[in-house]
């Protein structure tokens, strides 16, 4: 009879088969989910009819709700729009499936949810200033992400006047593999360019991974022709261009028409075109007329110098001239700007970052350095030189990015908050009394108004004796009247 019963329930239950629980996002390595990056959870493996109830880790949610009911004739149900928010290892999705029979239980296979690619690029050089003859351009790409960059596609724009020699504009890297602590893969792609007629424009470069955000990088050109003709004015104010592009001025050449002795002056440069350089401010030792500064930038120490390169993480070289004598400077105050994503990727604290002065000996000596201002993704600083030379920013690694101008601020919120407080709170032991001002020589000293507190008490003294012969008299009046 039992046989019979257990064969009846079993004949009228459906039956639930074993269920399963798998993770996927289109573009992530196996076993990963990329974070902030929806992804699917897919529950097989279902009969009958119920609901199906996901159990997600911490960090991870759902936009359609964590339960979803399925009718007879369903195998599966998926939730499309997972997201993490978070990375997290060993994470695991479960999910309790309920039927018209037992609840059943299911989890999916461990996962890790790490961050998505994310691509640095760096070019060399940064720009190209009247070029001689054929050019290499070399770009690094950096994957700091914990996924592999896919189908990464690599396309070079040039503008009129700048031809490949060698290289393809378009090509296709197949993946940049990525790591945890930005131990990524670094790949690199090189062109040769020829410069064939004036321009002053710039080179584009995007890099566009199949998985990832495009990053695109620009390299800006100045190609001198020949002969300069200076732009004309046409009527009504507009300007006209002339000599097919060619430019009047080096940007990195600057003319000072005069500086006297005890002043300064300020030379400005546009960090498009001079990397990171903003200003030069020369303070003068002797009167000087018809003076050039020129700036060159280097991303890494050229070849053909025989100095060492200093202790540290080298952000980028300046070298300096001046057209006069040494003894004509008497100082100048150098201000640079540092990308402040190079600063987190190197693990810097900004504090830590000198701009270092080459010395005639050949040995590196460190500048005052202040951070100014941050702003645009970049932290600007400023530093004191003792003349020209060749010049290095450099960062010490390991040291901790800290926002320190965000922290300034906090400070200065709580010393103006505490600054009321300490004021009002003034013990009596702390009250100063008044000083006696004593009138300026030759002048009437004012005459002194006498406090009501000093008034009453001169009528004090004088009431008291009054009394007191009253008493005395009162006694011998009335005996004569007697």
């Amino acid at each position: 009879m039992r046989f019979v019963l257990l064969a009846v329930l079993l004949f009228v239950l459906p039956a639930v088969h074993a269920a399963t629980v798998s993770v996927t996002q289109s573009g992530a390595d196996p076993g990963t989910v990329m974070k902030g990056r929806y992804f699917t959870i897919t529950v097989s493996g279902l009969s009958g009819s119920g609901t199906a109830t996901l159990i997600l880790p911490s960090g991870v949610t759902v936009e359609e709700g964590t339960t979803k009911s399925f009718s007879s004739g369903t195998s599966s149900v998926s939730w499309t729009t997972a997201i993490a928010g978070q990375t997290l290892t060993g994470q695991k999705i479960y999910v309790s499936i309920s039927t018209t029979g037992s609840p059943v239980t299911a989890a999916s296979d461990p996962f890790d949810i790490v961050l998505p690619p994310s691509l640095e690029l760096s070019v060399y050089p940064t720009s190209f200033v009247d070029p001689q003859g054929d050019k290499t351009l070399q770009l690094t790409i950096k994957n700091w992400g914990e996924t592999t960059a896919r189908d990464v596609n690599v396309r070079l724009s040039l503008p009129q006047g700048v031809s490949i020699s060698s290289g393809s504009a378009t090509q296709t890297i197949s993946a940049i593999l990525g790591g945890t602590g930005g131990n990524g893969e670094s790949r690199g792609v090189s062109w040769v360019l020829s410069f064939t007629s004036p321009t002053n424009s710039s080179i584009e470069i995007t890099v566009s991974p199949s998985n990832a955000d495009s990053k695109s990088v620009t390299v800006p050109v100045v190609v001198y022709g020949t002969t300069q003709t200076q732009p004309t004015t046409t009527s009504g104010g507009g300007g006209g261009g002339g000599g097919g592009g060619a430019v009047a001025e080096k940007p990195n050449v600057k003319e000072i028409p005069k500086i006297l002795s005890g002043s300064h002056y300020t030379v400005s440069f546009d960090t498009r075109l001079v990397p990171g350089l903003e200003s030069v401010q020369i303070f003068a030792a002797a009167d000087q007329y018809l003076t050039r500064l020129t700036v060159e930038t280097f991303q890494k120490k050229p070849e053909w110098v025989n100095f060492a390169e200093p202790e540290g993480r080298v952000y980028i070289y300046y070298r300096i001239t001046y057209s006069k004598p040494s003894t004509y400077v008497e100082r100048a105050k150098i201000t640079f700007r540092v990308n402040e994503s190079w600063l987190r990727a190197e693990d810097i604290d900004p504090e830590r970052l000198i701009l270092y002065r080459l010395s005639s000996t050949g040995e590196w000596t460190p500048l005052p350095t202040v951070p100014e201002r941050a702003g645009d993704g970049y932290i600007t600083y400023s530093a004191i030189a003792q003349g020209f030379s060749w010049f290095a920013v450099v960062g010490e690694p390991g040291t901790g990015f800290r926002d320190i101008f965000a922290e300034a601020e906090r400070v200065q919120q709580v010393v103006e908050e505490k600054l009321p407080e300490q004021q009002t709170q003034v013990s009596p032991q702390e009250k100063v009394e008044p000083q006696q001002v004593l009138p300026p020589s030759g002048e009437q000293e004012p005459s002194v108004s006498v406090a009501p507190e000093t008034e009453e008490k001169k009528k004090r003294w004088i009431c008291a004796p009054t009394a007191v012969l009253l008493v005395l008299l009162l006694p011998l009046l009335l005996r004569r009247r007697i």
